[in-house]
């Protein structure tokens, strides 16, 4: 679980996010992030997103492109603040 949001509200990865992630080598336990472990999930899926997450018609996000547009979301606002 983890404090997503700036009201602390806990959000739970759903199974395809956490498979996706797992696919990378990445972490889901968003709760006890490194500084490098938070910007090597943003960038992975803002790649993924951007390269294999456009629709057929290129004006938005088919479902790969969602899913990864879902994990950047859940990343924690502050990861720093999670630590203290």
């Amino acid at each position: 679980m983890a404090k997503t949001t700036g009201y602390d509200t806990p959000i739970m990865l759903t199974k395809r996010q956490k498979q996706l992630l797992a696919k990378f080598g990445l972490s889901t336990d968003f709760e006890h992030l490194t500084d490098e472990q938070y910007f090597a999930i943003d960038e992975r899926m803002s790649n993924e997103m951007m390269t294999k997450g456009i629709n057929d018609s290129g004006d938005g996000l088919n479902d790969y492109g969602e899913l990864c547009e879902s994990v950047i979301i859940a990343l924690p606002d502050d990861p720093v603040k999670q630590r203290t």
